[in-house]
């Protein structure tokens, strides 16, 4: 498997603002995990206030050995942003190696619509 991780930003189109502050841009990872045949891609958004950074979590990424799985991976890297980013490239990875829709391949239904508000 070849990894590879991604710095990312995108504007947004308007500021966001949370108790915690404002932003104007999404810092964002993109992991791509290939088989040589077929890609799966995760993204990821460091938290500072988990003690996170774009390249501490790159470089979590970057540390995994050549071959590992997703039982291995919760071994591999605390929970966090690089897991997750991680852990969705071998999803989607899988889904692409198999030509199922990773709800299939975890045997739960179709995703509906959500009414939040």
């Amino acid at each position: 498997m070849q990894v590879t991780v991604t710095p990312e930003r995108f504007k947004l189109a308007q500021v966001f603002t949370i108790s915690r502050g404002s932003r104007t841009e999404a810092q964002v990872l993109t992991c791509r995990i290939s088989d040589g045949t077929h890609s799966g891609w995760g993204e990821c958004v460091p938290y500072a206030r988990y003690g996170e950074t774009m390249d501490s979590v790159a470089d979590q990424i970057a540390g995994l050995p050549q071959a590992f799985d997703q039982d291995s991976l919760q071994n591999l890297l605390p929970a966090g942003a690089a897991r997750n980013a991680v852990d969705c490239a071998l999803w989607d990875l899988r889904a692409k190696q198999t030509g199922q829709r990773v709800w299939d391949l975890l045997g739960l239904s179709a995703p509906q619509p959500e009414i939040t508000a």
